[in-house]
């Protein structure tokens, strides 16, 4: 209300009597009642025993009045209020406390009923847009679910969550989202780049949505000793399957050394990877002599150990198509090349 007019919250104070005469009452400077009515005894301090009262209805939670000085000295005379010889009237604001609903209490109330209603009990909701409240500060009654609707299928629901208050006031919210599926997983502590072994001291064990997982989560890191990140991966990120590949030993395009063991007989030959292949990937090799592409196993750095069972192709271009290349009967895939790790195949 206005600083010129009487507010409404002390309309009824002349319904109410009041002939108990206080000594030394002082008056407040701010109100900040809470509950529903405002208290004499919320504006002044120093009252008889017996002499409070209920003076009229508070603000709504949140909302703020002003009680004119005028209108002040009304009430102190209305409830035979004695204040100091001397005392000087102002002013009183009168603001309500007020709390804000947060979505964790929203979420809360609806994993209950939502378990209730068939939800797997370690699920997480993601909540759409919804219109919040204000409701009064010592309001901390959990709010009641009804009307829900939830698709098993589809992890969708929605729902009304009611909300109790001591003005008798019941206010409703109304809210949409989604069950999501919670798994285990390792996620990194700190951001990692490519090509980087991970050990235990870069992971810890987390809860997180199915959803937000490209691949199978990763929940053991011993089982991919020996291989390294295949792109940066940011801090929190997730750790997933697909994420790790051999270390790259044998670039494409350099020179490596061809080594042929068959029936006692060890060659070497000098020769250029015609793929990127980590320890144990076949790739295509060619003979820098000869000119032959065969097919072999990255067995160190620079090292490739020829499958003997290759039928080579010669030919005097130093990269040929995929239709080209040799390619072993008994192991081959649809487009005629021989069966390379994933890390091999990507690296070409």
């Amino acid at each position: 209300m206005s600083m010129h007019k009487p507010s409404a919250v002390f309309a009824l104070l002349v319904l109410l009597g009041g002939t108990s005469v206080a000594e030394a009452a002082t008056l407040r400077a701010e109100i900040t009642p809470h509950g529903p009515l405002v208290k004499l005894s919320d504006l002044f301090a120093g009252l008889l025993p017996g002499q409070d009262c209920d003076i009229g209805p508070a603000p709504s939670p949140g909302q703020r009045q002003i009680v004119p000085a005028s209108q002040v000295q009304a009430i102190a005379s209305q409830f035979g209020v004695e204040l100091p010889d001397g005392a000087v009237m102002h002013a009183v604001s009168i603001q309500r406390p007020a709390r804000t609903v947060q979505r964790e209490e929203v979420s809360t109330a609806l994993k209950a009923a939502l378990a209730t209603a068939g939800a797997p009990p370690d699920s997480d909701i993601s909540l759409g847009v919804f219109a919040s409240l204000e409701l009064a500060a010592d309001n901390t009654a959990a709010p009641i679910v009804s009307g829900l609707n939830y698709d098993p299928q589809s992890g969708r629901f929605s729902a009304s969550l009611q909300f109790a208050s001591p003005d008798d006031d019941t206010r409703t919210i109304h809210v949409t989202g989604r069950v999501e599926q919670m798994v285990e997983s390792l996620v990194l502590k700190h951001a990692l780049p490519a090509g980087f072994p991970v050990t235990a001291a870069d992971v810890a064990p987390a809860r997180v949505r199915r959803t937000a997982l490209r691949g199978t989560p990763v929940t053991d890191i011993a089982e991919f000793a020996g291989l390294v990140t295949r792109q940066p991966m940011p801090a929190g990120m997730s750790l997933t399957q697909d994420g790790f590949l051999r270390p790259m030993l044998v670039a494409r395009g350099r020179p490596v050394v061809l080594r042929l063991s068959s029936g006692g007989l060890a060659l070497t030959a000098g020769g250029t990877a015609l793929e990127a292949g980590g320890a144990g990937d076949r790739i295509h090799v060619m003979n820098s002599a000869t000119r032959a592409i065969l097919i072999g196993t990255v067995a160190g750095a620079s090292d490739v150990m020829v499958d003997p069972g290759t039928a080579p192709v010669f030919s005097n271009q130093p990269a040929l198509g995929a239709g080209q290349l040799p390619r072993l009967v008994a192991d081959t895939t649809s487009s005629g090349l021989p069966q390379l790790s994933n890390s091999a195949q990507e690296a070409r």
